[in-house]
């Protein structure tokens, strides 16, 4: 049995047509193999990887990953190095006496390089802040609008694969990442973009502490900008299609960033591994993966 706050790990797919999952392989560094009942490695397609742990009012979910035409690790580390870029970015909000909505949001780059059962994570040595002034509705998609918008203006912008990882509105990652929902206002998450999910209030993977750290600085920085300890944006803009929304950048260059090293797993024993078809298939399947040497 789970307990609290023990993470597990689960991974959602489809399964592939007239195939069904006979066996699983996960070798030392973490990857996970399905094989059909010859041994051979199936195709998956729709992956979701979900790490939770149990609390009293129902699971967390502490990262979510939904993917494609990749292949699967238990630590989601090479998911990441399939990315040119990783943002991961953080609203803070408030209101100001004059009784309009002040947000601001807090923004990092990474980028995830695999380096022989390692991976390598480079931090970028700057924050960038986007000033977002009467937002409507939820601000932190606000921020995530302004930045994908900075990082799609070009060709060269638009033919790299980029992740921007939040922790708001979870349930609507899908439709955002189909298209079929608007990301902000009437704009479409821009389709060099994919949404990923991190909680910044728990969990120990690299993207739950970068967004907890995202979190700390926003609040921090936004409260003496309204103090005016920090000088506003020299300039504000509109963005067509978002409304009253007005934007401002902000950039912070004294990050003190080092890359680091990573091991492929970290620290699960076991996982649930959930298949789903799309007629209605459904079969789970309990792992243990070998030691770590």
């Amino acid at each position: 049995m789970q307990k609290p706050f023990d993470p597990a790990v689960s991974f959602v797919y489809d399964l592939p047509a007239n195939h069904r999952i006979d066996g699983v392989w996960v070798d030392n560094t973490g990857w996970v193999a399905f094989l059909d009942k010859d041994g051979m490695e199936l195709d998956v397609t729709g992956v979701q990887r979900l790490v939770t742990h149990e609390r009293r009012k129902g699971p967390k979910v502490r990262t979510r990953q939904a993917l494609a035409g990749v292949r699967l690790s238990v630590d989601g580390l090479q998911e990441l190095c399939n990315y040119h870029e990783v943002f991961v970015i953080d609203t803070s909000y408030t209101y100001h006496p004059t009784r309009y909505r002040h947000a601001l949001a807090c923004s990092i780059r990474l980028q995830f390089m695999p380096e022989g059962e390692q991976v390598r994570v480079h931090v970028d040595d700057k924050l960038v802040y986007y000033d977002l002034m009467h937002a409507e509705g939820n601000p932190e998609r606000a921020g995530m609008l302004a930045l994908a918008l900075e990082h799609s203006n070009t060709l060269g912008d638009l033919a790299l694969k980029r992740a921007l990882v939040t922790d708001s509105d979870l349930g609507l990652h899908d439709a955002i990442n189909a298209r079929t929902m608007p990301l902000y206002g009437e704009v479409l998450l821009p389709p060099n973009f994919t949404l990923l999910y991190a909680s910044g209030d728990t969990g120990t993977e690299a993207t739950n502490r970068i967004l907890a750290f995202c979190d700390k600085q926003a609040k921090a920085t936004l409260r003496d900008m309204i103090a005016g300890n920090v000088p506003p944006p020299e300039r504000r803009e509109r963005i067509r299609g978002a409304g009253e929304l007005l934007l401002g950048r902000l950039v912070q260059k004294d990050v003190q960033a080092t890359e680091t090293l990573l091991g492929r797993m970290t620290g699960f024993e076991t996982a649930t591994l959930i298949l789903e078809g799309d007629d209605g298939r459904q079969e789970t399947i309990e792992v243990k993966f070998p030691p770590v040497s």
